[in-house]
């Protein structure tokens, strides 16, 4: 039997219109990875590690992280630092990122990202040298940060019902 182009070529596209929604086994399939413009806005720290040791809860409390169309801010209650991003890109379960600090005389950290539920983690190398990109979410080490973030609500700020 002698099947069209067009008939195979819509059947995989519908296939793969499945695979992602379906989860026969019941268990939590990793993330996949997240358009950049998907992210852009404001999010509060979770969790963050620096170089294996964890970042005072307080300190986490106080800092937002802010992601726009070509920059990654950190603000912090007395320091902000801007990185310019450089590339995202699909690399299965994650993304990877690559972005510059404005001191880093064009030297670029390597990182990867995944969007899971409302959770954004983050974890790249501190040391800006080719190679140094974490190969998963899970990798440890004295040279990586860690930021699981989640997205800020928004305030509203409208007028009051009148009842209120």
């Amino acid at each position: 039997m002698r099947t069209s182009l067009p008939v195979l070529l819509g059947l995989g596209a519908f296939l793969a219109l499945l695979g992602p929604v379906s989860n026969l086994s019941g268990q939590e399939k990793p993330a996949t990875p997240t358009a950049w413009k998907d992210l852009l806005g404001e999010w509060s720290i979770v969790q963050s590690r620096k170089g294996g040791q964890e970042v005072e809860k307080s300190k986490a409390d106080q800092t937002v992280v802010v992601l726009g169309a070509d920059f990654l801010k950190v603000v912090e209650p007395s320091f902000t630092e801007t990185a310019k991003v450089l590339k995202v890109e699909p690399a299965g379960s994650f993304s990877r990122i690559d972005f510059a600090l404005p001191k880093s005389d064009g030297k670029v950290l390597e990182g990867i990202f995944s969007l899971q539920g409302e959770k954004l983690v983050f974890l790249w190398s501190k040391v800006p040298e080719k190679g140094k990109r974490p190969t998963s979410l899970e990798s440890r080490g004295d040279s990586l940060v860690y930021l699981e973030l989640t997205r800020k609500k928004a305030v509203f700020k409208g007028p009051l019902a009148p009842d209120q």
